[in-house]
């Protein structure tokens, strides 16, 4: 959305950090950014170049990543989170958050990623070269010759597991001459409908369904797993390391490495596969190592004492393994230690965003910058608070962005907005900002934000209003387009509140204007009072009118 970059554009602040990288000035410090502010500036900063930006934790590389595709309009931002290690025989291991790390690798590759968030666990961790995961990854099209045994056995090298039906990331199936397969970086899998070696047609299906959707010429399918070990090299490793160990384990450990040696030899794959990661590839890499663009530290302070915690942790859980025989030293060198991280990130051109000045003990800035910002109060909902707000922004000339309410309900919006004087428009791809107008969007940001010193403001619906859509923790009720659907009487169900009863439409003033209001009775009598602007958070019950089969909520209660 221009929006978003023209405003960070003309911030004093980032055309000098703009024209520092440019010179090859590097590291380079920019404070007074909070978490909006950075999404922003990096959604900005990554049209030049891609960028990987590390952060303390993983919520906040969620949010990152959702903000910035949001301001983007597209998936540009990707999430690279710390995997789960397994060092045990378990079977049913998770693979989801090793799946988005690969995800996040592949795009980077392909050139359709400008932003990598990752967590500080993370970029510690190793994963697999970039020339083995292009190599590793399968290119499909209609029309090409491919047998389909030899086809099921790269899946499964690949770390695909085989099932009967594909319903998640990581499976595939095979029923006659249709091969159904989930790679993980699709959001949706694909079915290959093959005529002898042939494949006669492709298209996407629905995994609830399993009925087509669109189709498609060509298919990528890229690994499910980072480790994708040649099982003859593995085992013959995991052999001349076994002749290296030494200590009161060593029997235990040469035992238990030698079984697993011979299970590979056998086909079999091992669950506890990540053990032996460190043997698998000729050498270790890191997210690091997939880059060619700019480091962005996000709340160096923060930052670092993870990197210290967790380098703290690794050590007392690889003291605590070789005292129990679990490793052996061969096999204990799975993170990068802290400083290591730190080098590697001052070997790019290196940004250290920070919402308050800090010490600068680990870094040497060659250029020190600060952003006049802050991060607006969300909206709640009032749409008379929201025209004050606005009022007085556009009388002093701001640009000023709106984001809340949903496609459906904005146009309501914006005729309330104009009936109290204020010039305002929905927004699409092309909008210009102008002082003193007002652009409406849905809602998807976390937070709002203001620059005082170049006249930009956003607004943002408040989270428990945008985002409880999207967390329901019962079934979704009808969508209810208009107010003519329903009628007095009619079970509905509060997006925030839950099941309640439909009692009409009541005009109430409040502030010195009369609206309308969406009527719920809930259980004891108590009323909620919607304004029909918020008409997307109330749903048809899907089912009857009748108390004793239908139960309402209590108001106010944690029932729902």
């Amino acid at each position: 959305m221009q929006f978003f970059t023209d405003a960070a554009r003309k911030l004093p602040a980032l055309r000098e950090l703009k024209s520092a990288l440019a010179k090859g000035i590097s590291p380079v410090s920019l404070t007074g950014v909070s978490q909006i502010h950075k999404a922003q500036i990096l959604l900005t900063l990554s049209q030049e170049q891609p960028l990987l930006a590390v952060l303390p934790d993983e919520s906040a590389v969620r949010q990152l990543c959702e903000d910035i595709n949001f301001m983007a309009g597209s998936r540009i931002a990707f999430p690279y989170p710390a995997k789960e290690l397994n060092f045990l025989e378990a079977a049913g291991i998770s693979r989801e958050y090793e799946q988005l790390r690969l995800t996040a690798l592949t795009a980077l590759c392909g050139g359709s990623c400008r932003v990598v968030a990752a967590s500080a666990e993370a970029v510690m961790q190793y994963t697999l070269p970039r020339s083995v995961l292009e190599a590793r990854t399968l290119h499909l099209k209609v029309g090409g010759s491919y047998d389909r045994d030899p086809l099921t056995d790269a899946l499964t090298a690949l770390g695909y597991l085989r099932c009967e039906q594909v319903d998640a990331p990581g499976q595939f199936s095979v029923r006659g001459a249709i091969v159904d397969i989930f790679s993980p970086q699709n959001p949706l899998p694909f079915r290959a409908e093959f005529w002898g070696d042939e494949i006669d047609s492709m298209a996407w299906f629905e995994p609830e369904t399993q009925r087509r959707t669109d189709t498609l010429d060509t298919a990528d399918i890229i690994p499910a797993a980072e480790a994708l070990p040649d099982a003859a090299q593995l085992a013959e490793r995991i052999r001349q390391t076994a002749k290296l160990i030494r200590g009161k384990h060593a029997a235990g450990l040469k035992e238990q490495l030698c079984g697993d040696a011979e299970k590979l030899e056998s086909g079999t794959a091992l669950c506890n596969i990540d053990l032996y990661f460190p043997l698998i590839y000729d050498e270790q890499a890191t997210v690091f190592d997939y880059f060619r663009g700019g480091i962005v530290l996000c709340e160096t302070g923060a930052l670092t004492e993870a990197l210290q915690g967790l380098q703290t942790r690794y050590n007392e859980d690889v003291k605590l393994m070789l005292e129990n025989g679990k490793i052996c030293r061969q096999l204990a060198e799975y993170y990068l230690d802290a400083a290591t991280v730190l080098a590697k990130a001052k070997e790019r051109p290196l940004i250290c965003m920070n919402a308050f000045l800090s010490s600068t003990a680990s870094f040497n800035f060659q250029k020190m910058l600060s952003v006049e910002a802050t991060q607006n109060a969300p909206w709640g909902g009032s749409t008379r608070i929201l025209s004050d707000d606005l009022q007085e922004l556009c009388k002093r000339g701001y640009c000023v962005m709106v984001c809340g309410g949903t496609e459906k309900t904005l146009p309501i919006l914006m005729q309330d907005l104009q009936e109290s004087g204020i010039s305002c428009a929905l927004a699409d791809a092309g909008s210009t900002a102008e002082p003193g107008k007002v652009l409406l969007m849905r809602s998807g940001l976390s937070a709002g934000f203001e620059y005082p010193a170049i006249k930009y403001a956003c607004i943002a619906q408040s989270k428990a209003q945008s985002t409880v859509l999207k967390k329901r923790r019962f079934k979704k009720g009808q969508e209810i387009r208009a107010l003519s659907e329903i009628s007095e009487g009619d079970i509905v169900v509060h997006a925030a509140h839950g099941i309640g009863r439909f009692k009409g439409i009541k005009k109430l003033e409040m502030d010195g204007i009369t609206k309308d209001y969406i009527t719920i009775e809930y259980l004891g009598g108590d009323e909620l009072f919607v304004p029909v602007t918020q008409l997307d958070l109330v749903s048809r019950y899907i089912g009857g009118k009748d108390d004793v089969a239908v139960k309402l909520n209590k108001l106010g209660s944690q029932e729902w």
